[in-house]
């Protein structure tokens, strides 16, 4: 007789909460379908990334797709380089447009006269690296750097520069 009576006591109370589920959501029903719509719009042209790498400072960022960046903006895109793994997003800022001219002098780079970093021989893992070549960066194509002194970006012909079309959109720091 107990098992029966609390079987009818899980039951009634189950009603009792899908009853006032069901209500609950009839009475807030435009504000989920409002809520519903905004994450398809933010979903649609940005995302929330992760910075798992000590290049850039910060930990979380937005990523504005399809926004076009000014110099000194970060950008997210994926660059076929040597030492990159295939389809990883990179995170870097944007430098040097075309025409802007790159010198090196023992290592040091230099983007018009302004010191962007020294290139190192070596990769953390022993990865042989070369400077980038004296020389203007191309048409269609820009120069980027990461903040950290052990980043890997245009400052090594084995990264190279970026080309415009791979950029993905404009990166904003959050924290």
């Amino acid at each position: 007789m107990q098992q029966t009576m609390l079987a009818q006591i899980n039951k009634d109370n189950t009603f009792k909460f899908y009853t006032l589920m069901v209500n609950h959501i009839y009475r807030n029903i435009f504000a989920y379908m409002l809520l519903i719509a905004v994450y398809y719009l933010f979903a649609a042209n940005y995302k929330i990334a992760i910075n798992n790498d000590v290049s850039l400072p910060g930990t979380f960022f937005i990523i504005h797709y399809g926004e076009k960046p000014d110099i000194n903006d970060m950008v997210a895109f994926k660059q076929n380089a040597k030492y990159v793994p295939p389809n990883h997003k990179l995170v870097k800022i944007l430098s040097g447009k075309p025409g802007d001219s790159i010198v090196v002098k023992e290592r040091d780079v230099y983007l018009n006269g302004t010191y962007v970093g020294h290139a190192k021989p070596l990769t953390r893992k022993g990865n042989p690296l070369t400077p980038v070549t004296e020389t203007k960066v191309p048409p269609g194509k820009f120069y980027v750097v990461g903040t950290h002194k052990d980043s890997y970006d245009s400052r090594y012909e084995e990264f190279g520069f970026l080309d415009a079309s791979a950029i993905e959109g404009t990166v904003y720091a959050i924290f």
